[in-house]
């Protein structure tokens, strides 16, 4: 049988075509490097932290109660308080030049110190510019520089906790002040970091000690915080919603006010805020601005730019207006309480400490009134090291001011006194007096009667 279709024509075999490979780069996402995780220490801050997992530990010093300064090792000791020189008021004797005829800076002491013991003043901003003018009247070349940002930042182990600490003033040393030599020592068991630090400053090899002194200028001297302030930060600490509808949400309101008394010390004259404070203070000198690293070096740690540390001594003040008191606290920060929090997970070599790794905190009360003998009462709770030599009986009673010369040719002209120009009035010779050309006439008015001066 015929077939009228046409067979289909035969279709070739397709050739199949390989793509050309090309080489392209192929973008893997960047993981972060794995770290090996260090090795806790029993006793260091990470292991009591771990210890305790059901206790908020890590905050911010503002929020820090006993159990903290336990911890920690932070120990208060209550030294006997500094109430001499004061004056003697003997029977029969004169009462002093300065009670009859203040001078302007009896005047003007007593007006701050009453200012700061009143109740009614109670703005930080008016208590820190009293406390700034006692300081600069007692101690003009101490007390000449304040920060403007008194917030301190906090350091631990890797990372920079900036302005966490609260303060309200905050000095710093004049210039050209530094500390005793210490003893720069560089252990076999410490770090890559701290070994790389130590190595930027000590030409010596491990084991070797050079003592050499500790550039203070600029850095924090003694910082000043009131307890008023204080207790108002930790009542207001807790931002409150609103409830439904613009409410007042009174059980949030309750939980916030639990939450304020439970940070509140059981004693007011040992609250370990004061030890976050040094803590920052002493960290401030040594180690860099988190700022500077965070710009212009991405991804330093600041542990490892950090100077090598030193023992040192710092102050803060307070003060009782229930009793009419200074406070002075001093802390001894060793170089062991640093080390601990540079490296968390590390207990300090047992060499390097006589076996207390803690914080001891010296407090000592000084009475404000009379204000004869205050600068040297203070002086003595506060330090010869700091102040400078004084005598401790001869009481500075300020009953003249004395008036600075002008340190440039460009300074301002001294007027002459009201006194001096009252005075010079009335020593004028009797020609001057009869003559009848006056350089300004008086102007009567038609009708006015003329009347004698009494």
């Amino acid at each position: 049988m015929i077939c009228d279709r046409e067979p289909p024509p035969s279709q070739a075999p397709k050739r199949t075509i390989r793509p050309t490979t090309r080489w392209r780069s192929i973008k893997r996402s960047k993981q972060p490097q794995n770290r090996p995780p260090h090795r806790v220490a029993p006793g260091s801050i990470l292991d009591i932290m771990r210890r305790r997992p059901g206790t908020s530990l890590f905050v911010r010093p503002l929020c820090w109660r006993d159990q903290h300064a336990e911890l920690l090792g932070v120990h208060f000791n209550e030294l006997p308080s500094c109430d001499t020189p004061m004056p003697v008021n003997e029977p029969g004797s004169p009462p002093p030049k300065g009670h009859m005829r203040p001078s302007r800076t009896i005047k003007t002491l007593s007006d701050t110190l009453t200012d700061i013991l009143s109740h009614k003043i109670a703005h930080p901003t008016v208590l820190a510019d009293a406390m700034r003018t006692i300081m600069r009247t007692l101690w003009p070349d101490t007390f000449c520089r304040t920060c403007h940002v008194p917030n301190l930042d906090l350091y631990f182990g890797d990372r920079a906790y900036p302005e966490v600490v609260k303060n309200e003033i905050m000095w710093t040393y004049p210039s050209g002040s530094y500390s005793s030599p210490q003893t720069t020592q560089t252990s076999q068991n410490s770090s890559p970091s701290t070994q790389a630090a130590d190595s930027q400053t000590a030409s010596d090899s491990q084991g070797s000690s050079t003592p050499r002194p500790h550039r203070l200028d600029g850095y924090p001297m003694v910082c000043y915080m009131s307890k008023s302030h204080l207790a108002s930060i930790r009542r207001n600490m807790f931002r409150i919603l609103p409830g439904p509808n613009g409410q007042f949400n009174e059980p949030v309101y309750r939980l916030s006010r639990l939450l304020s008394k439970r940070l509140v010390p059981n004693n007011e004259d040992e609250d370990s805020h004061i030890a976050g404070i040094m803590l920052a203070m002493a960290q401030r000198h040594f180690y860099s601005n988190p700022y500077v690293l965070s710009i212009f070096r991405k991804g330093t740690s600041p542990a490892v730019n950090a100077k090598p540390f030193c023992d040192l001594k710092m102050r803060v003040m307070t003060h009782d207006t229930e009793r009419a008191e200074f406070i002075v606290y001093t802390g001894h920060v060793t170089k062991t309480f640093l080390e601990r929090f540079r490296q968390p997970h590390r207990m300090p070599f047992p060499g390097d400490f006589d076996g207390d790794i803690g914080l001891r905190i010296d407090y000592v009360r000084v009475p404000i009134w009379p204000i004869l003998g205050l600068r040297e009462r203070l002086g003595k709770a506060l330090g010869q090291d700091l102040v400078g030599d004084f005598d401790q009986e001869i009481m500075e009673t300020w009953e003249e001011d004395v008036m600075e010369t002008p340190r440039c040719s460009g300074s301002k002209r001294k007027r002459t006194t009201l006194s001096e120009v009252v005075n010079g009035s009335f020593e004028s010779s009797e020609g001057e007096r009869s003559s009848p050309v006056r350089d300004k006439r008086q102007c009567i008015r038609p009708g006015t009667p003329l009347q004698a001066a009494a």
